[in-house]
């Protein structure tokens, strides 16, 4: 991204905020009037003495100031509570009913952005490349909507990489390795209308605290539609949903009971660590590498707030990573340190835009039409299929919301792949086969029949699984959310109706497949480990077709 553009809302010589600037001034002053009073020496020597006082505050230490860290020890140390507003139902002027999360003179929607139907992403070792991508312009744009100035919009993106519960998960992150795969993510933005900010807004509307709701929820109806505009659906939430969102980061812990320590904060049996990013080193590749680490969940905060001219925005982020316990220490550049105030850094990693944490996610400004080239998926890339022709590792989503129906044509290898990944990256799928016996081993191995069992009977409910695969049987109607996987040896034994996804094996044999979405095909090889192999063997190769076809 391009240098920042302007300076009016950026820390004073970079990292320097005010408030550093306040407490200099304040020491050097203390300082000086010691000096007259106690050694009554001349006023230079006074002066002297101020300035380097005050300039100790300044200097920089991991990306923050002596004077922030002094602030920092303090609060910690004194164990200093915190308050969060309340979530409230409210009905728009549609007639819709909307959750709000009010604090302070701080209203804010919130709105899930839909993953799309066929959404293709392919990884290489320092990013993604998502079809599915955030109109962040456009975005930015919205913050200042005709008489509606919001307070900004946080973009929160909660996922993983894989899910613990069977073999398939570790097995699945060995063979990503570095890759920057998110299988699952969640993205939502937190949309912040304040009323003393911008008191006109609410006061055509209607004024006092109506007036703000029917501001913010203007403006977050605009929103949808320029997201809409931009071939990415959404959906705003109601107050039960906010708070099952803020749940969902928190790993279920009350977020009015959050503790910390100095080097984390605690969730439950968890830790959970995090750092800003500097941000003017903010970039794609950044990001991406975020989500590299294994986690129980991995929380990434983008922040938009308006910047000193209609065509500039303050944008700066942050990460969270939950684990069983504390993890190596991650090295990464061009981060801020959140020692002491991870408590802080959490809370504001929440969708509801708590504006008592937003010092902790350092802001710089920058021209809207640069911010295009901040690539920010709307959501996960699913499990990895293979490998395309100039090695870039290529996912889809094959499981999950929008994904009704999937085919595959193919050897038996192939069909086991699929699933085996789809239990690494967390799903519950259910096999539905006339072959039991060659489904047996893996479903053995797995050793979960919460997340991988045969049907024993042809109407066995689905209702617990995400997934169902019907392999060579007559299937009953699938519920719905549960997507259905056909898996047959050649497409022509496909149904007639047209499917989500394609997988076709040609000849059911080899490494060679083509993945067709809505509009897409992608030629693909087939990649795996040894580890991997254990669990499903390996594909059959033209050499083992002609041998078999011999002894005939």
């Amino acid at each position: 991204m391009a240098e920042p553009s302007g300076t009016k809302r950026r820390p004073l010589l970079g990292r320097i905020t005010l408030t550093n600037l306040l407490a200099a001034q304040l020491l050097g002053l203390v300082v000086a009037m010691a000096v007259l009073a106690v050694r009554r020496l001349p006023g230079w020597y006074a002066l002297g003495a101020a300035v380097v006082a005050g300039l100790l505050l300044l200097i920089p230490f991991g990306k923050r100031t002596i004077a922030s860290w002094i602030a920092t020890i303090w609060r910690f140390s004194t164990n200093r509570g915190y308050e969060i507003g309340d979530t409230i139902d409210f009905r728009g002027p549609d007639g819709r009913s909307l959750g709000l999360f009010w604090e302070g003179s701080r209203v804010v929607a919130v709105v899930e952005v839909l993953p799309p139907r066929g959404g293709l992403t392919r990884i290489d070792r320092s990013t993604v490349h998502a079809s599915h991508l955030l109109p962040m312009p456009e975005l930015a744009q919205c913050l200042n909507q005709h008489d509606i100035l919001l307070s900004g919009i946080d973009i929160i993106s909660h996922g993983h990489r894989s899910r613990s519960g069977t073999p398939a998960g570790p097995i699945y992150e060995t063979l990503l390795g570095p890759l920057p795969a998110t299988a699952h993510r969640t993205v939502w933005l937190a949309i912040s209308f304040d009323a003393v900010a911008c008191p006109d807004a609410a006061d055509r509307r209607g004024g006092g605290s109506e007036g703000a709701c029917r501001a913010v929820t203007v403006a977050t109806q605009r929103i949808v539609r320029a997201l809409e505009d931009a071939d990415c659906y959404s959906r705003v939430l109601t107050a039960p949903e906010i708070r099952q969102a803020v749940l969902q980061i928190s790993a279920g812990i009350d977020p009015r009971t959050l503790t910390h320590r100095w080097r984390y904060a605690e969730l439950g049996n968890g830790v959970n660590i995090g750092a800003a990013v500097d941000p003017k080193r903010l970039g794609s590749d950044l990001l991406a590498q975020l989500w590299v680490p294994p986690s129980r969940g991995t929380t990434v905060a983008v922040r938009l707030r308006p910047g000193s001219s209609a065509e500039s925005v303050n944008i700066g982020a942050a990460w969270r990573l939950t684990a069983r316990e504390m993890p190596e220490k991650i090295k990464r550049r061009h981060m801020v340190s959140m020692s002491g105030r991870h408590r802080q850094n959490l809370l504001a990693h929440f969708p509801i835009g708590i504006p008592d944490a937003d010092d902790t996610v350092p802001l710089a400004e920058f021209p809207i039409d640069v911010i295009d080239a901040l690539h920010l998926p709307s959501s996960g890339c699913g499990q990895l299929i293979g490998s395309d022709s100039e090695g870039n590792g290529v996912a889809i989503r094959l499981v999950g919301q929008g994904i009704s129906t999937v085919y595959v044509a193919g050897e038996l290898y192939l069909a086991q792949q699929l699933v085996f990944r789809a239990l690494a990256v967390g799903e519950r799928i259910l096999i539905r086969t006339d072959r039991p016996g060659a489904w047996e081993q893996l479903v053995g191995t797995i050793g979960n029949p919460e997340r991988l069992t045969i049907a024993v009977e042809t109407h066995q409910s689905d209702a617990a699984f995400t997934a169902a695969v019907v392999d060579g049987v007559l299937a009953p109607a699938p519920h719905a959310g549960v997507t259905t996987i056909y898996v047959t040896g050649d497409p022509m034994g496909w149904p007639a109706t047209k499917p989500d996804l394609q997988i076709h094996q040609p000849g059911a044999i080899g490494n060679h497949v083509l993945l067709r979405t809505g509009t897409t095909q992608v030629d693909l090889s087939l990649v795996s480990i040894p580890r991997e192999s254990t669990y499903i063997g390996n594909p059959r190769s033209q050499q083992q077709q002609q041998r078999r076809a011999m002894s005939r």
